[in-house]
């Protein structure tokens, strides 16, 4: 494992703690803070209209970091990759400002839902969702939404960040959805009558235009379909101990537009070419599966996190994110398409300390972008190069809930990839990463 030097940060270290432990006397100065659960971090929303058929809330998050990494420009999925001459920066890496508008029926029944968030930092202004929900109040089973939202895929995508105890989701993640919106409509099933036995299970059906926030519209009549069916937060017996768990699938595709394309076999990528294949749909499939398992202590819990996910990943040769617009080589003509086999998997432990305020957080995961292809023979030959390469990342860290709308973490990142016969990757590259961060919420 790279160990990075305290040598080179110690001065920039102290400042930073410095400066966080100034702000956090300040927080803990305003009053008696009482210990929270993390999982229970959602902002106070502050109300301002509220009547007895409408109300306008608004909630805010800041999340501003200082990062070191082990070399200068090092390449990273926590935050972005580092420029060519730093190894350490300061960042605000999410600046959120969330409008929430609800209206209510003469029962006192929710019927529509307006939601506008924004992402502010040094790098711009971001729209982040702008939708709208309706909801059935007869037999209280169904909501519709529609707007730029979240693809309801699995349980670590949809976790939101303001919770998130890792500062970012695993690299799986962030490769197949990026920000994980996109421009569709959700049906969804979930009784909310008192009672019904059916509660705690919910039926998500998405249909959604594919590019997300990597593309500024659709670009092809190729829908992506998302579906999520969840049971969440079950009890085993009268033990204390609480579940939720669901399956996940996307069904999607691309109007391919050249008479190339690229399928995974065990030495390469080989090329089907043929006049056949214009305007042949180029299918894409993700299967997920998660579980979340918490178990109650003296003070706070432990809690088990899984999720695993594999399918046929659409992209190009040079690259296996999922795409925005189609992709255009440099002299102008498009880009054929390559087809992989991938999975991925994230794995967290989560542990109070003998207080809720207190926790300590591992995490695991790994994403393969090509697992028909062994990293021995990524070579730069029958097309393969290092984006076939597969990462493990082990990560762990320290937070601290100093009040309820504030908390620090420490958090120290650990990829290794394996060898393969590229120069620059012939070993495990220097890539660790530390962050500290400070996020408060309103």
């Amino acid at each position: 494992m790279t160990i990075i030097k305290a040598t080179k940060f110690k001065t920039i270290f102290i400042l930073v703690i410095g400066m966080h432990l100034f702000i956090f006397n300040n927080l803990l100065a305003q009053g008696n803070i009482s210990e929270i659960d993390s999982n229970q971090l959602p902002p106070a929303e502050l109300f301002v209209l509220k009547n007895k058929y409408n109300q306008l809330g608004i909630t805010g998050l800041l999340q501003t970091q200082f990062q070191f990494a082990s070399e200068k420009g090092t390449l990273s999925f926590n935050g972005g990759n580092f420029s060519p001459n730093s190894n350490n920066r300061f960042m605000i890496r999410r600046g959120r400002l969330k409008f929430d508008f609800k209206s209510y029926t003469s029962s006192n029944k929710i019927w529509n839902q307006w939601v506008i968030q924004i992402d502010a930092t040094e790098k711009g202004i971001k729209i982040r969702d702008a939708y709208a929900t309706f909801f059935e109040n007869k037999w209280e089973l169904f909501d519709i939404s529609a707007g730029l939202i979240f693809r309801p895929f699995g349980n670590e995508l949809v976790y939101s960040s303001s919770k998130r105890e890792s500062p970012e989701r695993g690299r799986v993640s962030d490769i197949l959805f990026g920000a994980g919106r996109d421009v569709g409509a959700i049906l969804t099933l979930n009784p909310r009558k008192d009672p019904s036995q059916f509660k705690k299970f919910t039926l998500k059906v998405g249909v959604f235009n594919g590019p997300g926030l990597t593309g500024s519209s659709e670009f092809d009549s190729y829908k992506d379909v998302v579906v999520r069916a969840k049971v969440h937060n079950m009890e085993l017996g009268k033990s204390g101990i609480h579940f939720s768990a669901g399956v996940s699938g996307l069904f999607g595709g691309v109007n391919n537009v050249n008479p190339v394309y690229y399928y995974s076999q065990t030495m390469g990528l080989v090329a089907d070419s043929s006049i056949d294949n214009l305007q042949k749909t180029l299918k894409k499939h993700y299967l997920g599966a998660d579980i979340q398992i918490q178990i109650p202590n003296r003070k706070g819990k432990s809690e088990f996190r899984a999720e695993y996910i594999a399918g046929k990943q659409l992209s190009t040769l040079s690259n296996t994110h999922s795409f925005g617009a189609y992709p255009i080589l440099p002299n102008g003509t498009n880009e054929p398409l390559a087809i992989r086999n991938f999975d991925g998997a994230f794995f967290y432990y989560l542990q109070h300390l003998n207080s809720e305020k207190h926790q300590i957080v591992l995490k695991y995961d790994w994403y393969n972008p090509n697992t028909k292809l062994k990293s021995i023979n990524i070579d730069g030959t029958n097309n393969t190069s290092v984006v076939d390469l597969a990462f493990q990342t082990i990560g762990g860290g320290y937070l601290f809930y100093i009040h309820p709308n504030a908390k620090l973490s420490f958090w120290y990142e650990h990829p290794i990839n394996k060898a393969t016969r590229i120069v620059g990757f012939t070993q495990d590259i220097k890539d660790d990463v530390f962050t500290c961060r400070l996020q408060v919420s309103f």
